[in-house]
């Protein structure tokens, strides 16, 4: 259900819930987990192969994995997401079964204030994740444009529905995905297509797909860092798994660069040593 565009955890939930009527307590709420959790991770596939995000947690995913599975490196790419998806189910999973309680106290103290501050905070995320400060912040003007379609929860006034009683309950999350990713690709594929350029990354070979473990290991700062953020974030009433992988791979990408800083400031300063001026 993940890997397919636009049916959604949410959607597999749904279908799937029918079918636990008749089950335990315990096999059907384990059910409906596995089922959230392989839709999630699944959601990485087409993100990986068509730059499509299967789901909306899988958005961040499509900016440096569908450039991998241009290079040919598709099934490297898919590798890693799996693994990364794994250790950090299996670190929430952990977490939230010894700390829930502290955990869910400090997520219901979120009030106005602090779901303010998280928005702004996002914002600040979209203009650093961005390739052009500017741009960054024209496409979360652009969000925010977006989210004031609809019938305002505060004082219940219809704000540019123009009429149509299908924008009363404002834009929904998952056709503004599907519109935003997958007809801007289908176009420029017919683009490249026509241009006998390579249409896609549906080409690419699907080898070396599990990740070696040293490479892995490599990553551990990065996997912890975001398995934590993603728990924390996660923990938050209406912040959901987007905000998370976002804000996961902004730190991702801050922390990667500094390290790439600090390894050049390393390597002009023993070329520096080695000099024969200085000496």
């Amino acid at each position: 259900m993940g890997a397919l565009p636009g049916l959604t955890a949410a959607m597999a939930i749904a279908l799937l819930l029918p079918l636990t009527f008749g089950m335990p307590p315990v096999m059907g709420v384990g059910m409906l987990l596995g089922t959230l959790c392989g839709a999630i991770a699944g959601g990485s596939v087409s993100a990986t192969l068509l730059n499509i995000p299967g789901t909306p947690s899988s958005v961040a995913t499509t900016l440096d994995a569908f450039p991998m599975a241009r290079q040919g490196q598709a099934g490297r790419a898919l590798g890693i997401a799996i693994v990364a998806s794994f250790l950090g189910g299996i670190f929430s999973a952990v977490v939230l079964s010894v700390l829930a309680p502290p955990i869910a106290e400090f997520a219901l103290r979120f009030g106005a204030a602090e779901y303010f501050a998280l928005s702004v905070f996002g914002l600040v995320i979209i203009a650093s994740v961005s390739k052009t400060l500017i741009k960054g912040l024209v496409a979360g003007l652009i969000g925010l444009l977006l989210a004031t379609v609809g019938t305002d929860p505060m004082a219940g006034v219809t704000r540019f529905t123009y009429g149509q009683s299908s924008l009363l309950t404002g834009i929904d999350l998952l056709p503004a995905l599907i519109g935003l990713f997958a007809v801007s690709q289908v176009l420029s594929d017919v683009v490249d297509y026509f241009k006998s350029e390579k249409v896609g990354a549906s080409n690419a070979k699907l080898d070396r797909a599990t990740p070696r473990w040293l490479e892995v290991m490599k990553s551990w700062k990065v996997l912890l860092s975001s398995s934590i953020i993603g728990t924390v974030v996660g923990a938050i009433p209406g912040a959901g798994g987007s905000i998370a992988s976002f804000l996961s791979y902004d730190q991702a990408k801050k922390c990667q660069r500094r390290l790439r800083n600090l390894e050049l400031g390393t390597r002009r300063g023993l070329s520096h040593l080695n000099h024969p001026i200085t000496h």
